[in-house]
């Protein structure tokens, strides 16, 4: 069969919960490509003699098989003719041959009166007599027919969504058709959803009773016939099915099915004594009515199980040995065992993110990323689901890219962002109380702050350009502008001395200011004409109208400070609950836009002094101004810059996130009174900081908060302070959303052993339940390494946070090697999430320590600005100390360890191995081995003027002291090193000094350069170079820690013991 047969599993109990398993049986839907040929009718309709399948089938026909089970013949071999393959596919149509078709199928009323629709009901079929049946194979002379179910073109109300429909859409006068439906790992409900590569199906027979050891010898294991499961895309792993893409595999040229060769290694299956695997449906399985009509829905297409014995059938050269005995006890811990995580694996691990849940509480918009293997990249798309759960449905078109679901105020559209043609700018709607279509671009909703009656918006932008100059008087100056044609960064900018002498002949760069370039969009042309201030004015709009107003008109910015923005969505400017009032941040003095530029420009000029530098600042205070406009009345005269402001519900008191004007200092939640006087510090001595915040209707404030490792989400009361936290435990959740009554919270929750998925949860934490299972798949075949949380009290008394992640196949008495991580920043963390980085070497049988050493974030600000001027000085007695720790762990080969980290973890690594060499092999990632190169090529020239007290110059000691490439003649440690060629946050230039000194110095070393990639190839780098580089960290240290003999089956499995240990 063609390759682009798609087969989708068909779920026969429409009350199972989401992510389980099919019920007692199981069907396959195979889709099968259009032909040129118009229906045939209903009877009579079989396939020739070799097999072809009729000439009569559309798109999205399907050939529904349902699989049972024969009793298995004791050393049978059973052969499979599989259809041949289809003329005329995909030949374009006539109009008149639609018709003709809509007429015909109409008079024979071929296939299904009604699909599965959005609610979930159970389709009809109509008389098999009525249905065209196809022969698709024979066993032993018996031929396996089943019927083909055709989409009806009966009318039904069905809620269109943006882009093809997920669920079968017929209509009257149109050529029935079904539409493309998503490719998740998780089974779905739906009729027709394709199957991903190794998506895995548990089957009835998983939960059946032991085996009957009397029934058969104990050799024998009852396996289905790979020709056989070939037919409907399967491929037999243990207890599971693996549903392949591919319904049908065509044989190899010159041989048939049901040659040994042709049988993959498999499991044995238990298989009862009495009763079939795969038992067929009963009524209520697929209509809950129960009527006999279920009866007529399939045409049993019989496949025969064969047995296979370890006594009579030797393997094939170059083959597995065959598994134990079905019934043995080596056979039940193979049953039962989940195996290791590879590399390649990494592809179908599906990202659940940015929730958003709709103002009444009820639907829930979030963003589904999987990876399209074959096409090297990723592919988001928007979802629904319904918050008291149910199956979720992709909402928008799976051929093109669409993030950041929000809803309108009043919840009748759904907005999402979007490149696609046909339209203005990137927001894109759907319409969500009503039946619609396509999506559409709607102007009358605009993102900002909204009263409580919603009857307007409130939110900051730029003045209308007055001076704009017509396209006609723009496309006549371009035409006498000599550089047009030349590339962005050839023209010469605003300022520039020089000019090219044939402007044909420059394809260079030329550059005058910085920045020029940043990691991610590349290399930015500097300004061809001269800076244009455009200060930020408060802008007034009924909600649903496209006309606007402008309240304000000034020379500075309302909810920015000289150019940079607070964040949108309400928190630039925003309106009181009475819709009388509007609160924003503005320079402390209200300075024109350009002035408050011109300062820091000239500060930024200046070296480093303390006094100065490090003196409490106040830049900015908060503003009121009525919503009809007029002059500003300032709050309070308050140190440092008010961010996340926010109303009470009462609108007497005004939130807001502050740090006092030290910059090191720490972050708190202040409550100020609308009419003046002094913020109160409702957090208190608490020794972490806050997230992200909203008022609840009752007066009480929501607040995320990242705790060490975790996140958790707290309740906290202004007038007393006290702080509750009503989501929490090991895990870290994200992208918390709210109805409008703060009556349910939905958020990202993932563990150290879990992938991303959605869950929600009242908004005091109780009835907490996940809404989706696209990893549950992957989750029942791979064994995941969770990580044991220890503590311990470092230099100065410093509590650190470490986790120490088990081998794969861990068993107590043996020893495993080791491999420590040390993450980015410095001010970031590691927590109790999954990592896929942590997950590929645990799966190669290795322990992997992850810590976070001070200058970590989530433990305060103290904590996190402990290592500034100080890199790799206690920051690594910190990381050293937890080795020691586990080194002394019976189960730990301390003999062989290795260390690994990127960006400052990268730095770390090449520093940690300047200073000891008991590390037996490094890996360094995105690392700076120099920091007064580092600090003239790389975009962020900023860190270190905080960090190290000033540029180069100022501070040369830091500098020189700091940098690994001084040391390099003690390295001894073999060391893998990884870098981006458009990284411009640590550029090449810091991997190849290393690697020279490294090379010099007789070190073994290795220097992969990936093309394409930047600063984030880890994190959002093409996937077939993502993939690459976890391959080559886990064949590294499998060489270096293992044995050189097991690289090569490193990235593609684990041994039974776990690979690695002794």
């Amino acid at each position: 069969m063609p390759q682009d047969y798609v087969c989708a599993p068909v779920t026969t109990s429409p009350s199972r919960t989401i992510g389980s398993p099919p019920g007692p049986s199981a069907a396959y839907a195979i889709r099968v490509p259009r032909t040129a040929d118009r229906p045939a009718a209903a009877a009579g309709n079989r396939t020739t003699a070799s097999g072809r399948l009729p000439r009569a089938l559309d798109h999205h026909d399907r050939v529904a098989l349902q699989v049972q089970r024969s009793e298995p013949v004791l050393g049978a071999r059973a052969t499979q003719i599989l259809p041949g393959p289809v003329e005329g596919e995909d030949l374009p149509r006539r109009e008149g041959e639609r018709k003709a078709d809509l007429a015909e199928a109409r008079h024979g009323q071929l296939g299904c009166g009604q699909d599965e629709g959005v609610h979930g009901h159970a389709r009809r079929r109509h008389p098999r007599e009525h249905r065209p049946h196809v022969s698709i194979g024979r066993h032993r002379g018996l031929v396996v027919e089943a019927p083909l179910l055709v989409p009806s073109t009966q009318p039904r109300k069905v809620v269109h969504r943006d882009g093809p429909p997920h669920r079968l859409q017929p209509a009257v006068g149109t050529r029935p058709r079904v539409a493309p439906v998503p490719r998740i790992g998780q089974p779905q409900r739906a009729v027709g959803r394709p199957c991903e590569p190794d998506h895995v199906l548990e089957l009835p027979w998983a939960r059946a009773a032991p085996p009957d050891r009397s029934a058969a010898p104990s050799t024998a294991a009852s396996l289905v016939p790979q020709h056989a499961l070939d037919l409907i895309g399967c491929a037999s792993v243990g207890r599971r099915i693996r549903v392949l893409p591919e319904c049908a595999r065509a044989p190899p040229p010159g041989r048939r099915f049901g040659a040994p060769s042709d049988l993959a290694p498999a499991l044995p299956l238990p298989r009862p004594a009495s009763r079939p695997i795969l038992a067929p449906p009963t009524h209520s399985a697929i209509n809950p009515s129960g009527v006999s009509a279920m009866r007529r829905t399939f045409v049993a297409a019989a496949l025969v199980l064969a047995t296979w014995t370890a006594a009579t059938t030797a393997p094939v050269a170059g083959q597995r040995a065959r598994p134990a005995a079905a019934g043995s006890t080596e056979a039940v811990a193979q049953k039962n065992a989940k195996r290791a995580f590879t590399p390649a694996d990494w592809y179908r691990v599906v990202t659940v993110g940015s929730p958003a849940l709709s103002p009444d509480g009820r639907l829930v918009a979030f963003t589904v990323t999987t990876v399209q293997e074959e096409k090297n990249r990723r592919h988001t798309e928007v979802w629904v689901v319904p918050a008291d759960g149910g199956e979720p449905e992709r909402f928008t078109s799976p051929n093109v890219e669409s993030t950041n679901p929000r809803w309108s105020p009043d919840g009748k559209y759904l907005f999402f962002t979007s490149r696609r043609e046909g339209g203005e700018g990137t927001t894109w709607a759907i319409r969500m109380d009503r039946p619609s279509g396509e999506a559409i671009q709607v102007k009358g909703y605009p993102a900002g702050s909204l009263p409580r009656d919603k009857s307007f918006v409130v939110y900051t932008a730029p003045a209308d350009d007055d001076e704009g100059e017509s396209a006609d008087t723009a496309s006549s100056e371009r035409s006498r502008d000599p550089y047009a044609r030349m590339q962005p960064m050839a023209r010469p900018p605003y300022g520039a001395i020089t000019r090219p002498l044939d402007p044909r002949r420059f394809d260079g760069r030329h550059i005058v200011d910085l920045p020029y370039k940043r990691n991610g969009p590349g290399f930015t042309p500097n300004p061809r004409e001269r800076r244009k201030w455009r200060p930020t004015q408060i802008w007034v709009q009924t909600l649903g109208d496209t006309a606007r107003k402008m309240i304000t008109n000034t020379p500075y910015s309302h909810g920015v400070a000289g150019g940079f923005g607070f964040g949108g969505g309400g928190r630039g400017a925003v309106v009181s609950p009475d819709g009388k009032w509007v609160a924003f941040v503005a320079d402390v003095e209200l300075r024109p836009d350009s002035v408050v530029q011109a300062e820091r420009d000239s500060l930024a000029l200046l070296p480093y002094d303390p006094v100065r530098d490090e003196a409490p600042r106040n830049d900015h205070d908060i503003f009121i101004i009525p919503i009809t406009g007029g002059e500003p009345r300032r709050v309070a005269r308050l140190m440092g810059t008010e961010t996340n402001l926010a109303w009470s519900p009462d609108g007497k008191q005004l939130a807001f996130v502050s740090n006092l004007g030290v910059r090191t200092g720490q972050r708190r939640i202040y409550v100020i009174d609308v009419n003046g006087g002094e913020p109160r510090n409702i957090l208190g001595d608490w020794p972490y900081e806050p997230g992200s915040f909203e008022w609840m209707p009752n007066g009480r404030i929501v607040m995320e908060a990242q705790i060490g490792g975790r996140t958790a989400l707290f309740h906290v009361d202004p007038r007393n302070g006290r702080i509750t936290e009503v989501l929490g435990g090991r895990r870290r959740m994200s992208g918390f959303s709210y109805d409008e009554r703060y009556r349910r919270v939905a958020y990202i929750s993932t563990e150290i052993d879990k992938p991303t998925e959605l869950y929600i949860a009242d908004i005091d934490g109780k009835n907490e339940r996940r809404l989706t299972g696209f990893n549950d798949a992957l989750n029942a075949e791979i064994a995941w390494s969770d990580a044991e949380r220890f503590t311990y009290e470092s230099v100065g008394g410093f509590e650190i946070e470490a986790w120490l992640m088990k081998p794969y196949g861990y068993e107590p008495g043996k020893k495993y090697p080791l491999v420590l991580y040390i993450h980015g920043g410095p001010h970031s963390a590691y927590g109790e999430g999954w990592f896929d980085e942590f997950q590929n070497l645990a799966a190669a049988g290795m322990w992997v320590l992850f810590t976070n050493p001070r200058g970590s974030s989530g433990y305060g600000a103290d904590f996190t600005y402990s290592t500034r001027g100080k890199w790799g000085g206690e920051d690594y007695l910190d990381i050293m100390k937890a080795v020691d720790i586990v080194a002394r762990r019976p189960d730990v080969d301390s003999t062989r360890m290795g260390v690994t980290g990127g960006s400052y973890g990268g730095f770390m690594t090449a520093w940690i191995t300047t200073k000891t060499d008991r590390f037996k092999a490094a890996q360094t990632d995105r690392m700076i081995s120099n920091w007064w190169s580092w600090y003239g090529t790389s975009d962020a020239q900023g860190l270190t003027e905080f960090e190290f007290y000033g540029k180069p110059w100022d501070n040369p000691a830091n500098y020189d002291t700091l940098s690994p490439i001084r040391y390099a003649h003690r390295v001894k440690t073999p060391t893998l090193i990884v870098q981006s060629e458009e990284d411009h946050r640590t550029p090449m230039g810091e991997a190849e000094q290393w690697f020279v000194a490294l090379k010099k110095n007789g070190v073994p070393v290795e220097f992969i350069r990936y093309p394409r990639s930047n600063h984030d190839l880890s994190r959002t780098g093409e996937p077939w170079l993502l993939v690459d580089r976890l391959a080559r960290l886990r064949q590294w240290f499998t060489y270096w820690l293992i044995g050189p003999e097991d690289v090569e089956a490193a990235t593609t499995e684990a041994s039974s013991d776990g690979g690695g240990s002794r």
